[in-house]
């Protein structure tokens, strides 16, 4: 093997081979101008290689919004599935494409907070999936306790896009029905909660959510001992939807109360309901297995809303034991619900049962909100506020983090109640 001698400031000429022969045979030369070679060909060659665990240099990256075809077909199949093509509605304005050196990054990044300090940086078109061409869509679910499951419901609501929610056993008192209230209104936005709570015994309860662009008003029942009611008008738009909430509960020690006595208290009710304006839902969790042909109370009722003019449309077991225990009865001559679905994803024993009414939801109300503008904020004229507060009145002002605001501002602070 011949050594060859590189003159200064000259590129190396070395190829892998050689540098591997002379490094198996460094030891025969004992040349200082050989060993300095090597000294210097090793230190370049680690300055370049990147370390796994803290690389040390940065790659240039050239942020774009398009398609460069040509750059997707240089790439390997694996590495093209890694391209990512970024819409952007407006860019920022930047000197250069490529970062090459710490000044650059430094001086980018001064751009960029200088962008963001701007009010109003890029403009975004807000769509919302509430279809207000469709029809209303109902949810019926006995709850046994709305304590731990707000989330479950919230979700579900969400989800299936319900606009009112008929909730049974809600188990919500005169003492926790502010802070029910108050859970549901942090856990979703755009509904009203109503609820009408058990009086003297825990348990039972009824409630009922719906969306703030639907006119609710509360009618006057009658007081019954056999069971809970909820009546309440709906209007939507120039529709009027007379909904009716029953919970009935079964036979116990706590409560005595026959069969009997719901079927006699039951017909007073639906008489003065059949004869109401608007169109009737009557649904809740009756607790008679209307779906057994040899149990005598279930015919005996459904003899009861058969002569009433009713019909029943929930078909299928809605407990984890079985029975139809959770029923939606409407006007015979006026149906005006469809498409029944029962769903076991919520948490209780009772499956929820979801159908559509046939009034259209109303059009989306306007809310028109005000906020102040964190770019418009005087941070020096703030930490003087603050020092006189301290100063001359003694208030500390208990300051709130904000992340983004912190970086923009250089740490800046804002009193809680400014």
């Amino acid at each position: 093997m011949t050594i060859r001698t590189i003159p200064n400031n000259s590129s190396l000429i070395y190829s892998s081979q050689e540098l591997l022969q002379l490094r198996n045979n460094v030891t025969k030369y004992d040349s200082n101008n050989i060993y300095n070679e090597i000294k210097v060909i090793a230190s370049s060659i680690l300055k370049h290689k990147p370390t796994r665990r803290k690389p040390k240099y940065h790659i240039p990256t050239l942020i774009t919004s398009r398609v460069d075809t040509q750059l997707k077909d240089s790439c390997n199949k694996s590495n093209s599935e890694n391209l990512i093509h970024i819409e952007l509605l407006e860019s920022p304005d930047f000197k250069q494409n490529t970062i090459t050196t710490v000044v650059d990054v430094f001086q980018r990044h001064d751009q960029f907070l200088e962008t963001i300090r701007q009010p109003t940086y890029t403009s975004v078109k807000l769509t919302s999936s509430y279809d207000i061409s469709k029809c209303l869509n109902f949810t019926l679910w006995n709850a046994r306790s709305l304590g731990c499951k707000i989330d479950s419901l919230c979700a579900s609501i969400i989800s299936n896009q319900t606009d009112v929610c008929l909730i049974s056993e809600s188990w919500i008192t005169d003492k926790n029905g502010t802070f029910v209230d108050a859970c549901f209104k942090s856990s979703i936005s755009g509904f009203s909660v109503y609820h009408v709570p058990r009086c003297r015994r825990k348990g039972g309860g009824l409630a009922m959510l719906s969306r703030s662009n639907l006119r609710v008003k509360k009618n006057k029942p009658d007081t019954y001992t056999s069971m809970e009611v909820m009546d309440y008008n709906i209007y939507s738009g120039n529709d009027l939807l007379h909904i009716v909430l029953i919970y009935r509960p079964p036979y116990s020690k706590a409560h005595k109360i026959t069969v009997k006595t719901f079927l006699c208290e039951f017909g007073s009710l639906m008489e003065s309901a059949m004869t109401s304006a608007g169109r009737l839902i009557v649904a809740g969790d009756i607790n008679i297995h209307v779906d057994d042909t040899n149990n005598t109370e279930g015919r005996q009722f459904i003899d009861l809303f058969t002569s009433l003019g009713l019909v029943q449309h929930v078909v299928g077991p809605t407990h984890t034991i079985g029975h139809t225990l959770d029923l939606v009865l409407t006007r015979a001559e006026d149906v005006c619900v469809t498409n029944f679905v029962i769903d076991r994803s919520l948490p209780s024993d009772h499956a929820s049962v979801h159908f559509t009414s046939t009034v259209h939801r109303p059009p989306l109300t306007k809310i028109f909100k005000e906020h102040r503008s964190l770019a418009d904020l005087d941070i020096t004229s703030l930490k003087v506020f603050k020092m006189i507060l301290r100063d001359r009145y003694g208030i500390r002002a208990q300051p709130f983090e904000i992340t983004f605001f912190d970086q923009v501002s250089n740490k800046a602070y804002i009193p809680s109640y400014l």
